[in-house]
């Protein structure tokens, strides 16, 4: 199958949702054009991210077999959810009363990649193109043409948007996204803690900025989640020791919340998201 004869379905977006969509297409035995897919194939073995899933993802990703490529002691259930604010709010969040149940399961951003490329790789023919910037549309016959910029023209009688923020099928197809512009961006890095973290997962709202710290499957580590205003990173960019969007390291300290108070060493590597 070339990308002139068409396909049943075309995926266009990167990242585990258009992963996702690609491979249940295949499972429906259905020929699959992916336009995109390379950040997913080829993307860095020490990015610090980490995907919570929803017990309802975590269903599906079984159902297609991904969930068992991923390695168990990458995982790290989790069954609490503490929320503060600055001013002196608090929320607690548990699961069902059901015997069992969980929030969500914290999921290393690389382990998922890799479980959905092999999961993909035995699933069937997957053609991939780049991911290209698409400036055309037009529907005939059952089939729908996409044309991009450098010329090429994709036709499929299945289009699945996964391209998320800044994509132009939604334009091409009439329905434009409504874009806001962040008020923060996000520096997120691995931090490690004197006391275990016990599973619990932990947001600060402060006047700085929100917090995150969600647990790994090491019980001394998480990923930690740190909110700046988009200025910031613009004024420490450059700075020894600072984050700057491109990804570099640093060693800063990041304050404790919960139940109990653990003191936590410096970033170990940090990439903004």
């Amino acid at each position: 199958m070339s990308p002139e004869d068409g396909a049943d379905v075309l995926v266009v977006g990167d990242g585990p949702v258009a992963a996702s969509a690609a491979l249940i297409a295949l499972r429906g035995r259905r020929r699959v054009l992916w336009l995109g897919g390379e950040e997913q194939a080829s993307s860095s073995s020490d990015d610090p991210r980490l995907f919570a899933l929803a017990p309802s993802s975590i269903e599906l990703l079984r159902r297609l077999g991904v969930w068992a490529e991923i390695p168990p002691d990458e995982v790290q259930l989790y069954e609490e959810m503490h929320v503060f604010w600055a001013e002196g709010g608090r929320l607690h969040f548990l699961p069902p009363t059901r015997r069992g149940m969980i929030l969500g399961a914290m999921v290393p951003a690389v382990s998922l990649r890799r479980g959905l490329e092999r999961t993909l790789a035995a699933a069937g023919a997957l053609i991939r193109r780049p991911r290209a910037v698409l400036v055309a549309r037009e529907v005939h016959a059952g089939r729908i043409s996409l044309r991009a910029e450098d010329g090429c023209a994709f036709r499929a009688r299945v289009v699945l948007d996964c391209e998320g923020r800044g994509g132009t099928l939604a334009d091409l197809a009439g329905s434009p996204r409504r874009l806001y512009e962040p008020r923060v961006r996000a520096i997120v890095g691995v931090v490690r803690s004197s006391l275990p973290h016990d599973g619990i997962a932990r947001q600060v709202f402060a006047r700085e900025g929100p917090l995150g710290l969600l647990p790994r499957a090491v019980t001394t580590t998480g990923s930690s989640a740190r909110g700046v205003p988009p200025a910031t990173l613009t004024r420490r960019r450059g700075r020894a020791g600072a984050s700057t969007p491109c990804g570099s390291s640093t060693s800063s300290r990041m304050p404790a919340s919960g139940r109990r108070r653990s003191s936590t060493s410096g970033t170990t590597r940090a990439k903004s998201a």
